[in-house]
C-alpha cells in the first residue's frame, strides 16, 4: 500500500513524499510537489509491481559505473586471464568517462557519443584508431554491464546492445608466393637463432598461432602418430594437428637432439621459459625482402595451401581452429558458432518432416479425410519454410547491397540460412512410379539379314589405310571443346543429369555467379593465371555460388558440396574451359599489383609445407 507524508522545507514550500510498501519488494519512494502527482505515481507502481513488470533494481540509480568496473574487476577478470591486460585497459578508458555516471542514468544514446569519440580520437601512435579496437572497447563495456544485470542485479537493460556497433575491416589477404616462401627460409636458415627455422616450417605447415608453437611441450607431440595435441589455445577448444613432409622432418630433428631438463620444445637461454623470436623474425623478414608481411599471415599462406589441396571451408576451420567459418576469411569477424548449431536444427527439422510424411502415409492408408489433410498441412507448413528461408536469403543477398540494415542479427540469420538449407534434403520429391506389378508379356526380333564377313585371302573388303599423323584434317575447335568439357561434366556428375542441364549449371549459373565476385575480379586483373589459380577465394566464391543456386539445381549442387573431387573437378573446369580467368579480367579494370596483390604460394617439388 502507499502513505503519503506532506513536508514543509526551510524556505517554506511543501512537498509530498510518496512511499509504496508491497510484499516481496523493496520500499520505493519519490517526492512530488503536487499531492495529484505523488497519488498517480503510487498507483502505477502498486499496478507494475502486482503485475510482475516492476524490476527490483532501485541499485541502479545509487551505484555508479566505476563501482560496477571495480568490481567486475576484483571478481570477474581474474576468471579471464586471456586478454585481461587488454580488457583492463578498456575499462579504465571507460570508468574516466563516464566512471562518476549511475547506472540508470547511462542511456545508449551515451555510449553511443562515446563510440564516436573513440572512432575519431587518434591513438597515443598518432593514427586512427580501427574499427575493430572500438568493436573491443564496446565489448569489455558490454561484458560488465551484462554480468551486472544477469548476477548483480544492479542494472535493468545492457546499454551497449541496444547501439550500432562498427564494422571492422576486411581481414588482411597477404600469404606467400613460392619465391617469396623459399627466399624466408633460406632466410630462417642463415639466421643465428637456433630455433627460427623450424618455428617458421611449423607456422607455414600446420597453420599453429605463434603462442601455440613456441609454447609448445614435447609430451604435446606425438611422432608415432604424426601429429602435435593442443590443449591451450586462443579458443579454449583443444585440436589436433597433424604433421607431414617438411614439419615432420623437423620434428624429429629437434627430438633427437632435445634437452632432457625441460620439456618446452623451443626453449630460450633460460630452459624454463620459451625462445623469444621477434627480433630474429624482423632480421630475416627484412633480409627476405617481405614487405607488408606479418608473422601470423604464416596462417594465411597455410590456409592458402589446404585450400588448393581441396580441402574445405570446414576442413580449413578445423586445422586451424577458427570457430567459425568466417575466420579464415577474415579474422576479425566474431558470430555464433554457426556449426556448432547447424547439427541439432538440421536433426530436429529433418525428424519433424519424416514424422510428417509417416502421419501422412498412415492416414491415407486409413482413408481417413480429416487426419489426411491434417498431416498434408504439417508437411506443406515445414515444405513453406524451407521455401520461406531460401527466399529470406534471396531478398538479403540483393537488398543488402543497396542499404546497409544496422543490424548484424538480420546477416547472421541470412548466413545461417544459406549454410542450412543444403542440408533439408526436402521438398522437392516426385511421385514415383511403382514397378511391382509390371509383367514382362512379349518381346520382338527383327531379322536384318546376314552378312559375310570374310577373313581369309581372297578378294575383300579394305580398310582405308591411315593418311597422316592423326586424323590429318583441322577438327572445329569448338565441337572438341563440347566434347571435352561434356566428358569432364559426366565423369563429375555421371548419368543421374542431362548433359544440357550439366552445361547450363557450370557454363550458366555457376560461371556466371562467380564471375560476378569484385574480389575475383580484382584478383585476376593484379595476376597471372598460375598466381590466380592459386588464390583461396575462388573456393569460397565457387561454393557460395553453388549455395545460390541450389534451389534451381538441387541433385548436383548437393553433390558438389558434399565431395571435395567435384569441388575441386568443377574449379578445373572453370578455369581451364569455361574461361572464368578471361573473363574476370574483361570485366574489371587493371590495378597495381602492390601489397594488394595476391601472392599465393604452391608445393615445391619434393618437399610438403602442409599436411595432406
Amino acid at each position: 500500500m502507499a502513505t503519503i507524508e506532506q513536508r514543509e522545507a526551510s524556505d517554506g514550500t511543501m512537498t509530498h513524499r510518496v512511499k509504496v510498501r508491497l510484499k516481496g519488494f523493496p520500499t520505493q519512494s519519490a517526492s512530488f510537489k503536487r499531492k495529484t502527482d505523488a497519488q498517480k505515481w503510487a498507483q502505477a507502481i502498486e499496478v507494475a509491481m502486482r503485475e510482475g513488470r516492476h524490476f527490483k533494481v532501485p541499485v541502479a540509480k545509487r551505484k555508479t559505473l566505476n563501482e560496477l568496473i571495480e568490481r567486475y574487476i576484483r571478481d570477474v577478470l581474474p576468471q579471464r586471464p586471456k586478454n585481461a591486460s587488454n580488457t583492463l585497459r578498456h575499462l579504465k578508458w571507460w570508468r574516466a568517462q563516464i566512471g562518476f555516471m549511475v547506472l540508470a542514468d547511462i542511456q545508449p544514446s551515451v555510449v553511443a557519443q562515446l563510440r564516436d569519440k573513440l572512432l575519431a580520437t587518434p591513438t597515443r601512435n598518432k593514427t586512427k584508431r580501427s574499427n575493430a579496437t572500438v568493436q573491443r572497447y564496446l565489448a569489455a563495456l558490454s561484458h560488465a554491464f551484462s554480468i551486472a544485470v544477469t548476477d548483480w542485479e544492479w542494472a535493468q537493460e545492457n546499454p551497449v546492445r541496444q547501439i550500432r556497433k562498427p564494422r571492422a575491416a576486411r581481414g588482411r589477404e597477404r600469404f606467400l608466393s613460392d619465391a617469396e616462401r623459399d627466399a624466408l627460409l633460406l632466410s630462417c636458415k642463415a639466421s643465428p637463432s637456433r630455433f627460427l627455422y623450424s618455428v617458421v616450417v611449423l607456422a607455414i605447415s600446420t597453420g599453429m598461432r605463434s603462442s601455440e608453437i613456441l609454447g609448445l611441450r614435447w609430451h604435446q607431440v606425438d611422432l608415432k602418430k604424426c601429429c602435435v595435441r593442443l590443449t591451450e589455445t586462443k579458443n579454449d577448444t583443444s585440436r589436433t594437428i597433424p604433421l607431414a613432409g617438411l614439419a615432420l622432418e623437423t620434428m624429429v630433428k629437434l627430438a633427437k637432439v632435445r634437452r632432457l631438463d625441460t620439456d618446452i620444445v623451443f626453449y630460450g637461454k633460460d630452459v624454463l621459459h620459451s625462445v623469444d623470436i621477434r627480433k630474429p623474425w624482423e632480421t630475416a623478414r627484412r633480409k627476405a625482402g617481405l614487405t607488408d608481411f606479418r608473422f601470423h599471415d604464416l596462417r594465411h599462406t597455410a590456409a592458402s595451401y589446404l585450400a588448393m589441396n581441396g580441402a574445405t571451408t570446414v576442413e580449413i576451420a578445423a586445422v586451424l581452429g577458427h570457430k567459425t567459418l568466417q575466420m579464415e576469411l577474415n579474422p576479425n569477424a566474431k558470430q555464433s558458432e554457426l556449426i556448432a548449431a547447424l547439427e541439432p536444427v538440421q536433426d530436429r527439422i529433418m525428424k519433424r518432416y519424416k514424422v510428417a510424411v509417416a502421419e501422412l502415409k498412415a492416414a491415407k492408408d486409413k482413408q481417413d479425410t480429416t487426419a489426411t489433410k491434417a498431416a498434408q498441412d504439417g508437411v506443406d507448413a515445414l515444405t513453406l519454410f524451407k521455401g520461406d528461408m531460401a527466399a529470406y536469403v534471396r531478398l538479403y543477398t540483393f537488398l543488402s547491397q543497396i542499404f546497409d540494415y544496422g543490424n548484424t542479427g538480420i546477416e547472421k540469420r541470412a548466413m545461417f540460412y544459406k549454410r542450412l538449407l543444403p542440408l533439408l534434403e526436402f521438398g522437392r520429391e516426385r511421385e514415383g512410379i511403382d514397378l511391382s506389378k509390371v509383367v514382362l508379356t512379349h518381346h520382338s526380333l527383327k531379322d536384318h539379314g546376314s552378312r559375310t564377313l570374310p577373313l581369309g585371302p581372297g578378294e575383300s573388303p579394305k580398310l582405308a589405310p591411315i593418311t597422316g599423323a592423326g586424323s590429318g584434317s583441322v577438327q572445329e575447335q569448338q565441337k572438341v571443346y563440347m566434347a571435352a568439357l561434356i566428358e569432364k561434366l559426366n565423369d563429375l556428375f555421371g548419368s543421374e543429369t542431362s548433359e544440357q542441364d550439366q552445361l547450363r549449371y557450370v557454363n550458366g549459373t555457376l560461371l556466371g555467379k562467380v564471375a560476378e565476385s569484385a574480389i575475383l575480379q580484382q584478383q585476376a586483373a593484379n595476376n597471372s593465371r598460375e598466381q590466380f589459380a592459386n588464390s583461396p577465394d575462388l573456393h569460397t566464391e565457387l561454393q557460395n555460388a553453388i549455395m545460390e543456386s541450389y534451389d534451381a539445381h538441387t541433385a548436383m549442387s548437393t553433390k558438389a558440396l558434399n565431395s571435395p573431387l567435384v569441388m575441386h573437378g568443377l574449379l578445373d573446369i572453370l578455369l581451364n574451359h569455361a574461361g572464368l580467368y578471361e573473363r574476370l579480367r574483361g570485366q574489371s579494370q587493371p590495378q597495381n599489383s602492390g601489397d594488394g596483390a595476391i601472392r599465393s604460394a604452391k608445393q615445391s617439388s619434393g618437399e610438403s609445407y602442409f599436411p595432406t
